[in-house]
């Protein structure tokens, strides 16, 4: 079994188990010990229980095993074999030396599609690995040999179609099982006692709550529920299932169960959502909202039958509505045959918004409305055919916002009461009546508009103290407006709004309780008099605030133009769009009231003239003399504006729209009198030339999608912000167009004519907050240098879709050197032919420019026309650039590579960002010889699964300053430059895990963290060792007979030490390991034939220690070695953990139940010491209890 620091494996795309191990202690099959996890050590685990033999060959002749092969530390890999035959042969037909490996494999291998029973004879195995290949069976017997033994079992990007998952139970300890990529159809409930790593693992009930399951890519078709249940009810955490790329489709039973929506949010890729089957609730519809977290039902196709039978007959769609903790809405739109919603029409289902529109609806049964009534925040019926409501429920309805009963047929409103509603619309209905006795205190809102209401009840609105607004417009409240009729009290209303009733006149009375801030519209009516006994009271009240006011005016003196005022934007807006040119002339200069009251409104004036084909000019005057803050003019014949008509409002005019028109000319001339003017817009006409333009205060200017073909020189716009000139013929820009917009943030000249060539100076702009330049589609093939300038850090240049080739260093290096300072710059060069030229990817800031392009494929940095078996690859999102030889042939390739290629060499020489080589799965390179890399450095080496046998030390030399991993593993390495490790400056990480190394020197590092020797030869430590940064030291199986003296006595910072597996027993002598790190948390000897520790063979250990012991030949804890090490792990939570070794509990231990911490060290230090068959506690319990009753030399003597 191979041991790979995690941070090494993720570098190299292999990625260990990402969980940890539980908090509670797993059980070890056979033995009946309790183990207790170490969640900080999730990898170290599986080595340390493993049962290697060391310093002995483990494999047969590899001929006769021919053509799998069998390496020194314990891999088969029948990679080649050419069916199951040949595998079944080699381990069947040949005596093997060893029937404990560590790993079965077969990769990318199509020939073997199975896996008989009896395939591995009596072998085991910790791992069998099995990826990329046409497996499509596996006999159960075919794993149980290796029941007691196999810790992870992956068969990925097969062919499987079933799993024999009734044999997981009796794999004791198996932690991981991945079947991604196969063609599983289902997954049964199965249980593991064992099972932790669910990296791509199928699902276990017991999960903890964090787990994730990785199912994605097979071909799972359902969710059933015995096997998905239990799982989901474990994930109470952070887990979840990856379900996707599988034809999954949602069970019912998931809909149904009253958890779902919490489950819902655990199934990633499963094709679920709230609703159940549309063909369950036919014709209506569900549909789940996940951004609003909302489930609409949309009855709009049913008629009543068809709606009562889904909310009552189908308990899918009661489960949902009850259990969904989300927004819950009823909708029915454009129904013309449902006439009415029936006594119990939804069941017991409630609703937060029902909103029916456009529908013959004449009748809602009260009950229809109650079963939300505790629920219910909006009901909208409109444009439907109503004629009666149940307003006498709305008492109990203790939610209620908003009813909205617009555009029905209702003819009466009884008198009703809520303490909860704030806004009521019953407007265009066939109201007549309003019956007295209203009770709504919270009502913000009452809108009764354009109903033939000829008066108001008394009393109306005088307890509504929170009402804002009243609208009563278009109703026949005339001739006389009688007292009493508006009685308001409340300090927030702002409008009333009584336009249009046909009024004449008004009683002294008629409306009251006025504040400061209430505009009361009285337009459209016939008042002639402002009587002082009606108007005074009211206006004494509106001069108390800066906003309340009186609007009289009329309409028809101004026709066909109109006049209307919005109240809550402060704005009076003359609409001339039915009219002609002399009517708009003759409404503002032959009617003196609309010059006075337009002159002397303050606030904002709008022109306003649409759909008009009619007009052709605005003349001279046309508007008087009165101004405007908006000109809004769009859709129209206007061909013509005479500068008069702008001029007007020259001191005013905030905002210019002419557009889609037919305007060939417009007086740019009068700009520079326009003093207020921030906006102009002339889209979408006929403009074919701009003159010079001039204004001081000018920001946005939008002239796209004219005909223009000519802009001419001398622009002068210091404070433009937006210029837009797109979808026009031009063909080429002013020299210095931009030249004084200093506060210039966008331009868009897209859609243009601009190329083929976009010359020297064409765009210089001289802004520092410029964030968008939009050049698209403007048939670019070549920028010239200096095209574009003056960008900033935060500027975006789109060039795409235009037909440039070339990324020449010229033209573009100064663009990309601009947008790369600072900021989120970008150049977008989607939709052209360009190739990455190589100076880019040369250049040394490379990874920082290509972060800044897109729509440029620099992903491969190989040259295309270099011949080199090693391929090279960026990453413009980490900004590595890795050099992958895994497909040479030879080291003198991999030479040549670096050598023979300067692209390459240059490339990587000069590449500011992460450096890595990798080289996996290599049977052909052996050697890695002198100077192999030329000059270039890496940070990361990682060599794996390869038959490397020796390594020049220049070859890591090269990159000494840079060099932060070096990986040299599940190779066959038989020695090690080590003596350059002083001068390896960088190196924090050194994996040489299962090669043939077999000795190791005195090893010198200042910047080593984590060193890992493990599934070696290594007889032979030499002593000497300095490593004072060294948090790791992993030397496990390995025939070690003895440690050197002082091997960690400098290691300060040592955080974990393991030497499992190797052979220093079976005498442990006095000061073989002496630790002196504050930070210890492991110490690992697991499996080392110790029968006996000399005093003081290990000490240093800490408080919180755990040591392991386990799998040796001690019998006796001697009081000498062991009683310090006691002491010092039962002052914290430290352990020593003996299980498997054939301790006798006999007077030899009485001072362990002697000493006065016995009780706690046997519980907590020891972990469930357990005795040798033969002897028992009990005895030396008895010991303890004759020494509490009896002389100590008495009870000694005895015993």
């Amino acid at each position: 079994m191979l041991l790979i620091a995690a941070d090494a494996l993720k570098e190299a795309g292999i990625h260990p188990a990402t969980h940890s191990l539980p908090s509670t202690p797993a059980k070890m099959q056979g033995c009946g010990a309790v183990l207790p996890c170490l969640p900080f050590l999730p990898c170290l685990l599986l080595l340390l229980f493993s049962s290697g033999t060391a310093g002995q060959s483990l494999c047969p002749d590899l001929e006769a095993i021919a053509p799998c092969s069998c390496h020194s530390n314990g891999i088969v890999d029948c990679s080649r074999a050419n069916s199951s035959d040949e595998i079944f042969s080699a381990f069947n037909d040949v005596v093997w030396p060893s029937t404990t490996l560590s790993e079965f494999r077969l990769m990318q291998n199509e020939a073997v599609t199975d896996l008989p029973a009896g395939t591995f004879g009596n072998v085991t195995f910790q791992e069998i690995r099995i990826q990329n290949g046409s497996l499509a069976t596996v006999d159960p017997s075919a794993l149980l040999p290796s029941k007691g033994r196999l810790l992870r079992l992956s068969i990925e990007s097969g062919r499987l179609t079933a799993f024999p998952f009734d044999v997981l139970p009796r794999l004791a300890l198996l932690r991981a099982l991945s079947l991604a990529g196969n063609s599983l159809t289902s997954v049964p409930a199965v249980a593991s006692p064992s099972l932790e790593d669910l990296d791509e693992a199928i699902p276990i009930p017991g999960l903890t709550s964090n787990a994730v399951l990785n199912l994605w890519s097979n071909n799972i078709t359902g969710l059933p529920e015995d096997t998905f249940l239990p799982i989901l009810e474990d994930l109470e955490g952070n887990g979840f299932i990856l379900l996707a790329r599988n034809p999954i489709q949602c069970d019912t039973w998931f809909v149904l169960n009253p958890n779902y929506t919490k489950y819902l949010q655990k199934l990633w890729g499963s094709n679920c959502d709230l609703c159940p089957d549309s063909d369950v609730i036919s014709p209506c519809t569900c549909t789940y909202d996940e951004l609003y977290s909302e489930v609409t039902m949309d009855c709009s196709q049913a008629n009543s039958s068809e709606i009562f039978w889904a909310f009552n007959d189908f308990p899918e769609i009661f489960n949902l509505f009850t259990n969904y903790g989300g927004q819950r809405k009823f909708s029915m739109q454009s129904n013309w045959v449902v006439d009415d919603l029936p006594k119990g029409v939804f069941g017991n289902v409630s609703f937060d918004t029902i909103y029916i529109s456009d529908t013959t609806l004449a009748s809602v049964d009260p009950s229809a409305v109650l079963s939300s009534k505790d629920r219910l925040e909006q009901l909208t019926i409109f444009q439907s055919s109503l004629k009666d409501f149940p307003f006498q429920i709305l008492s109990q309805m203790s939610n209620l916002k908003t009813l909205s009963l617009a555009y029905t047929a209702l003819k009466s409103v009884p008198a009703f009461a809520s303490s909860v509603l704030e806004y009521l619309r019953i407007w265009n209905n066939q109201i007549n009546t309003l019956d007295p006795g209203w009770s709504l205190p919270n009502l913000k809102m009452l809108d009764i508009s354009y109903n033939p209401i000829t008066k108001l009840p008394p009393g109306l609105v005088k307890n509504m103290k929170n009402l804002t607004l009243f609208d009563a417009s278009g109703c026949q409240l005339g001739s006389i407006f009688p007292n009493g009729s508006l009685e308001f009290d409340s300090g927030s209303l702002y409008a009333v709004y009584l336009q249009q009733n046909n009024i004449t006149g008004l009683e002294s009375l008629a409306i009251t309780g006025l504040n400061g801030d209430t505009q009361v519209n009285l337009m459209g009516n016939n008042i002639t008099q402002l009587t002082e006994d009606s108007f005074r009271p009211m206006l004494q009240n509106l001069s108390q605030g800066a906003n309340g006011q009186i609007l009289l005016w009329g309409l028809e003196f101004i026709s066909p133009c109109a006049c209307s005022s919005d109240g809550i934007a402060g704005e009076v807006i003359m609409d001339c769009s039915q009219a002609n040119s002399s009517e708009i002339f003759s409404a503002f200069n032959d009617v003196p009231a609309v010059s006075a009251i337009l002159m002397n409104y303050e606030g904002k004036r709008q022109f306003f003239m649409q759909n008009n084909w009619i007009v052709n000019d605005l003349p001279e005057g046309v508007f008087g003399n009165v101004s405007f803050d908006n000109i809004y003019i769009q859709n129209t014949n206007l061909v013509t504006v005479d500068p008069t008509a702008l001029l007007s409002s020259k001191d005013r005019l905030d905002q210019l729209t002419i557009s889609q028109s037919r305007l060939v000319d417009f007086p740019f001339n009068v700009l520079p009198q326009m003093s207020r003017l921030r906006t102009l817009d002339l889209a979408y006409n006929a403009l074919a030339s701009v003159p010079a333009i001039g204004s001081s205060v000018l920001e946005n200017l939008r002239l796209w999608n004219n005909q223009i073909n000519t802009l001419e020189s001398g622009w002068s716009l210091p404070n433009l912000k937006i210029l837009d000139i797109s979808y026009n013929p031009i063909s080429e820009l002013p020299p210095g167009l931009f030249e004084n917009m200093t506060n210039l943030t966008n331009v868009d000249a897209s859609h243009c004519n601009l190329g083929p060539i976009l010359s020297n100076g064409s765009l210089s702009f001289q802004s520092e907050v410029l964030t968008e330049v939009d050049l698209q589609q403007n048939n670019i093939v070549r920028l010239e240098p200096g095209a574009i300038a003056g960008l900033t850090g935060d500027t975006w240049v789109y060039l795409s879709d235009n037909n440039i080739t070339d990324l020449t260093e010229d033209s573009f290096l100064p663009i990309l050197e601009a947008i790369s300072e600072g900021g989120d710059g970008q150049l977008i060069l989607q939709g052209n032919p360009i190739q990455c030229d190589p100076w880019l990817v040369l250049h040394p800031d490379s990874a920082k420019f290509m972060h800044r392009l897109q729509g440029i494929d620099c992903g491969s940095c190989s040259n295309p026309n270099a011949n080199s078996s090693c391929s090279c690859i960026f990453d413009d999102i980490s900004g590595e650039v890795t050099v992958d030889c895994s497909q040479a042939s030879s080291g003198e390739e991999i030479f040549l590579a670096f050598n023979n290629y300067i692209w390459l060499s240059t490339l990587l020489a000069n590449y500011g960002g992460q450096r890595r080589f990798l080289m996996t799965e290599n049977r052909a390179v052996e050697e890695l010889a002198a100077g192999v890399f030329g000059n270039v450095t890496f940070d990361h080496i990682f060599i794996w699964d390869t038959n490397l046998v020796t390594v020049d030390s220049s070859a890591v030399l090269s990159s000494k300053d840079r060099l932060e991993q070096l990986t040299i593993a599940n190779s066959l390495l038989g020695d090690f430059p080590f003596q350059i490790l002083p001068l390896m400056i960088q190196l924090r990480g050194l994996q040489l895990d299962s090669n043939l190394l077999k000795s190791v020197p005195a090893l010198k590092s200042q910047s080593l963290q984590n060193l890992s020797l493990s599934f070696n030869q290594i007889e032979t430590l030499e002593s000497g060792w300095s490593m004072p940064n060294l948090e790791i030291l992993n030397l496990s199986y390995n025939p070690i007979s003895q440690f050197p003296s002082r091997l960690v006595d400098g290691m300060v910072k040592l955080n974990l030490f393991s030497a499992s597996g190797c052979n220093v027993g079976p005498t442990l002598s006095s000061g073989s390991l002496s630790f002196h790190s504050n930070a210890l948390q492991l110490v690992s000897l697991g499996g080392n034939n110790i029968a006996r520790l000399e005093a003081g063979a290990i000490t240093g250990l800490g408080v919180d220690t755990t040591f392991l012991l386990h799998e040796n030949d001690i019998k006796v804890l001697t009081e000498d070695s062991f009683e310090p090490i006691f002491e010092t792990l039962s002052l914290g939570n430290g352990k020593i953990l003996l299980l498997g070794n054939p301790i006798q509990c006999d007077t030899g231990m009485s001072w362990l139940l002697l000493h006065p911490n016995a009780a706690m060290i046997l519980k907590n230090v020891t972990d469930n010491l357990e005795c040798a068959k033969g002897t028992s506690l009990l005895d030396l319990l008895l010991l303890r209890f004759l020494n509490n009753v009896l002389p100590f030399q008495w009870v000694n003597s005895v015993a």
